[in-house]
């Protein structure tokens, strides 16, 4: 029995093939010669799929070298901003203290040199950059790389099963397909 998944919006369903073998026992010698085909088929393919994945990794730790001198890079930078975004924050948050300070003191004392003073600072904090906090870089995942190069320089199509099931016909067999709910099922 060979099962096929259909992943998608529920309800989810799986094809199954029932076999059933001819009656004559010529065609027996056949059907065994399909299975043959089957398991060699199989081997070829977890064969190249194998030499496929290595070099797939070869690539992959490639591109992650890469990668990782790039992130390196990103991250001083990174840094540097993130020093230069502290400084900014505290020289913001002091001129906010003193604009404060200053315009309490003007509002309450009506002292013309702190209501200049508060002036000064409100110019001063307006001339300051707008600060925004600096994104740090993603750190490259080697497995997340190795992932996606075996994906995108592999695959995973294999046409045994379905030379299989064509062999297992022209052999005298017959192959019955079935689509059956896995979940999120009707409830019929």
């Amino acid at each position: 029995m060979t099962v096929f998944v259909f992943w998608g919006c529920s309800p989810k369903y799986k094809i199954v093939y029932d076999f059933t073998p001819p009656a004559d026992s010529a065609s027996k010698y056949q059907i065994r010669k399909c299975y043959q085909d089957l398991k060699n088929c199989n081997k070829t393919c977890e064969s190249k799929k194998s030499s496929c994945y290595q070099k797939a990794v070869s690539v992959a730790k490639e591109e992650y070298d890469k990668k990782v001198a790039l992130y390196k890079d990103k991250l001083n930078a990174y840094k540097l901003e993130y020093k230069n975004y502290l400084a900014q924050k505290e020289q913001k948050d002091e001129l906010t203290e003193k604009i404060s300070y200053y315009t309490d003191v003007c509002n309450t004392k009506k002292d013309k040199y702190a209501c200049q003073k508060g002036l000064e600072y409100q110019y001063q904090l307006k001339k300051l950059k707008y600060l925004h906090k600096p994104t740090p870089p993603r750190e490259p995942s080697l497995d997340m790389i190795i992932a996606d190069k075996k994906s995108s320089m592999c695959g995973d199509y294999c046409p045994c099963q379905e030379q299989f099931r064509s062999c297992y016909v022209s052999a005298g067999g017959q192959v019955i397909p079935r689509k059956i709910c896995i979940a999120n099922c009707p409830d019929d």
